[in-house]
């Protein structure tokens, strides 16, 4: 391996399905322009940085929280701190926005570069910091809805065909009741993890999230009776339901479990599933904008409505329903004798969608993000990464072995643990679900095709620990 001297740019991943693919495509970029590319689980990857001391870490939030933990010690070794929100973009008005991301804005004015979803968002984040450090602010989108445009949606060609040929004219729909539906992995429930990471702080900010929850967790209920009814009115159609990451999976399993054309699936990206898709049902939810960008009809059922926890740009996506017998109607023209067909919008959709999302159209998120990180790579240092070696204490090596080996026998494990006992013992979270060494590489593989003029095929790809990989082209 022969790897020049470069700028280390760190990309930490939170939730594998939203987060990993379009990183990769950031990544094979990235390591396209020079950067030598490290990646993984967010937990191992802030340590490799302090240990390295140089670079450019890219956060996926800016909430308060994060300057203790992440922000500061990055920045006391000399590594250069930017945030892209992944969480920035559906939120019901700028002021919860403020309050739930930014808080005093204490990480948001320690941060190099903050990257936006569109240009609307500005006016939330410029309170939060100081007026001459508005020059931070970029405007870039998100590489997640990159993944839905052309060239870079093929990279799921043959997973989009696997799908349609198994499930056909399949309905995807997507939740997103946390809040009503709580994960049991948080070790808690919503109000207490609310309260302890600092978005509970006062009796007004919890009667809103005790209100949050119960009406979440009716139209919870909601989706499941209209799910069931979907699946008797159309026996002949899957049904793929995908709960948000911080809803309780098993939940829905158990719910829906007679239903024999109804399927719970929270695996892998979102975008194959969307792409396949006959129509998408959804309601306050970041996909019904991916499936509008990806060119799939959208749905929103919307049985009951409040505007304190719904948003407006997701919620003018596709043509909304508030009883089941509408729903079904708009779905037999879609899948119907009368055969696929676009949903309309709400009107004045396409400016509202270009007011919030720079990527929708035009210049794709990736190129505009490390456009904007040349303005701090000078500054972020460079090193030789060779022989970087990360897990080095024996417990770690003897640790990670060990998960290895459980995830290369995953089909006996599970038979013989069960599906609990397995995703400990292969440190498999719902969140966050490993990384493959070779679906990174097959996919960084081709995202260089598109990215790289050159067509280099020199990738070097080395793991530094469990889920953690740097990438980078040799000289």
């Amino acid at each position: 391996m022969n790897i020049k001297a470069s700028t280390p740019l760190f990309l930490p991943i939170e939730t594998t399905a939203r987060e990993l693919d379009a990183k990769l495509l950031l990544a094979s970029a990235a390591i396209a322009r020079g950067y030598n590319v490290i990646i993984g689980g967010k937990r191992r990857l802030r340590d490799h940085a302090i240990k390295i001391g140089k670079g450019i870490f890219l956060l996926k939030d800016h909430t308060d929280p994060e300057y203790e933990l992440t922000i500061k010690p990055l920045q006391e070794v000399g590594v250069r701190v930017c945030s892209l929100d992944e969480e920035g973009l559906v939120w019901p008005s700028p002021q919860q926005y403020r309050r739930m991301r930014l808080g005093a804005g204490q990480a948001a004015k320690a941060l190099d570069l903050l990257f936006l979803f569109g240009r609307g968002q500005i006016a939330w984040v410029e309170p939060a910091i100081e007026s001459r450090d508005s020059a931070k602010i970029c405007v870039t989108g998100n590489p997640r809805f990159d993944l839905l445009r052309e060239p870079y949606r093929n990279v799921f060609k043959q997973q989009v065909e696997v799908l349609k040929k198994q499930y056909k004219d399949y309905i995807l729909i997507n939740t997103k009741f946390s809040a009503g539906n709580y994960a049991p992995y948080y070790g808690e429930g919503y109000l207490e993890r609310m309260k302890r990471i600092g978005k509970i702080r006062s009796v007004s900010d919890e009667q809103w999230h005790i209100e949050k929850k119960e009406y979440l967790s009716k139209l919870y209920g909601h989706y499941v009776r209209a799910v069931k009814s979907l699946s008797v009115e159309f026996p002949d159609t899957y049904f793929i339901v995908r709960p948000h990451p911080s809803e309780n999976y098993d939940s829905w399993v158990k719910d829906l479990a007679a239903l024999n054309n109804v399927l719970v699936e929270n695996s892998g990206n979102v975008a194959p599933w969307i792409i396949g898709a006959a129509a998408v049902i959804h309601t306050n939810c970041t996909t019904g904008i991916e499936a509008y960008v990806g060119g799939t009809p959208v749905l929103r059922y919307h049985p009951e409505y409040d505007e304190r926890f719904e948003s407006k740009l997701p919620n003018s996506i596709g043509v909304g329903y508030n009883d089941i017998g509408g729903l079904c109607e708009a779905l037999r023209k879609i899948i119907g004798e009368e055969g696929s067909t676009k949903s309309s919008h709400t009107l004045g959709v396409e400016e509202l969608l270009n007011l919030h999302l720079a990527n929708a159209t035009g210049t794709v998120s990736h190129k505009a993000i490390l456009d904007a990180l040349e303005r701090v790579r000078d500054m972020s240092g460079t090193c030789v990464l060779d022989h970087l070696v990360i897990d080095i204490p024996i417990k770690a090596r003897v640790g990670t072995a060990f998960v290895e080996f459980a995830r290369r026998i995953e089909y006996p494990l599970l038979a013989i643990v069960g599906a609990g006992w397995y995703r400990k013992l292969a440190r498999r979270e719902q969140k966050f679900y490993g990384i493959s060494e070779s679906d990174l590489e097959e996919k960084v593989r081709f995202f260089l095709s598109e990215v790289d003029e050159v067509k280099r095929t020199c990738l070097t790809v080395k793991k530094l620990g469990l889920d953690n990989y740097l990438l980078a082209l040799e000289k």
